[in-house]
């Protein structure tokens, strides 16, 4: 009777990790072609310097929760940046999200280095969008697919999409 609870038991062990290991291979950490994939050309000088551009506060960013990132990341195959609604919004994020009614929910694609700790920052300008993993560290590390809901007015029509490390 032991051999066969422990035969079972190795059996659901197996299936388990096999679970874990797709899971953790559909987040993604792929490195170059995760990065190539999701990064696009960096937003141009005029985008960065124009004086009435608008950081995003960081209370209108939520990054998606790591067991809701597969379904994430096929949501943004096709676009870097795709409008939910609220209450798909709050179950990509895992909670409640506050809205003044003046934002809208957007579902969009960013890169993190999975070892090193840092910030996302987004600035919106002209209904362009720049998100932006900033980084602390020496070497850079795995970069992963990170989505995020972030409130904006409108949907953008350029999304620029960066990572990088500061030393």
């Amino acid at each position: 009777m032991s051999t066969l609870c422990d035969n079972i038991s190795v059996k659901w062990l197996i299936v388990a990790l096999l679970v874990c290991g797709v899971f953790l291979a559909s987040c993604a950490v792929i490195n170059s072609s995760t990065k190539a994939q999701w990064k696009s050309s960096a937003p141009p000088e005029t985008f960065l310097e124009a004086p009435d551009k608008s950081h995003v506060l960081r209370s209108n960013i939520y990054r998606v929760e790591a067991i809701k990132c597969p379904a994430a990341v096929v949501r943004l195959e096709r676009s870097a940046c795709i409008e939910v609604s609220k209450q798909e919004a709050e179950s990509f994020v895992g909670q409640n999200i506050q809205n003044d009614f003046r934002r809208r929910f957007f579902l969009v694609r960013g890169l993190l280095f999975t070892n090193l700790p840092g910030s996302f920052d987004c600035i919106y300008y002209e209904r362009k969008l720049s998100v932006s993993f900033e980084a602390m560290g020496s070497v850079e590390g795995f970069v992963a697919k990170q989505p995020m809901i972030v409130l904006l007015p409108d949907k953008p029509k350029v999304v620029y999409i960066e990572c990088s490390v500061m030393q």
